[in-house]
């Protein structure tokens, strides 16, 4: 009986699950359709532009990469993946 009984609320939690799955889906190809942005919105290129001078300038300002991210705002992984993009970072190796 324990079975049973916990075999039925598992269906009714997968169920549930899949519904809520459709809705999402009907829900963003709704919003595509609008042409609604969707995800999180892009940083501020000229902020990012100053950050990247600033960590450019760094022997002669002596910031640190912290400093730099405090002063512009921006996330220190944004930082590092603009800075990989223009392969501005040193390797470690």
């Amino acid at each position: 009986m324990q079975s049973l009984m916990f075999n039925m609320l598992g269906f009714f939690a997968q169920f549930e699950r899949d519904l809520i799955v459709d809705r999402t889906t009907e829900g963003r190809a709704r919003a595509k359709a609008r042409g609604t942005h969707m995800g999180r919105l892009a940083q501020d290129a000229n902020i990012i532009k100053r950050a990247l001078t600033l960590y450019a300038e760094r022997e002669s300002n002596r910031l640190t990469v912290s400093e730099i991210v405090k002063s512009t705002g921006i996330p220190k992984a944004t930082l590092y993946a603009e800075l990989k993009k223009l392969n501005l970072r040193k390797q470690p190796f």
